[in-house]
């Protein structure tokens, strides 16, 4: 399932978690077998706790900050005190 913008006619409004809303409709439909992943513009490790701590998706994809910072699962880690096996 995807939130669109593939298509320039699209008025999609960018920015931090821009598709957070669209993955969280889903997600409290409560569909069978259904997991449900957040993806846009998510940097931070404040953003990706808020996003699983509040049951908001499943999961959370950060594809394109791990290109800028391979480390970025161990700043995660650091700062919501987790530990990464």
């Amino acid at each position: 399932m995807s939130s669109g913008g593939t298509d320039r006619r699209q008025q999609v409004q960018l920015g931090q978690q821009y598709r957070v809303p669209f993955a969280e409709v889903v997600k409290d439909l409560k569909l069978p077998n259904v997991f449900v992943a957040a993806v846009g513009w998510i940097r931070d490790a404040a953003t990706v706790h808020d996003i699983l701590s509040n049951g908001k998706t499943d999961v959370v994809h950060v594809a394109r900050e791990f290109l800028r910072d391979p480390n970025f699962v161990q700043k995660v880690a650091l700062d919501t005190g987790t530990e990464v096996s």
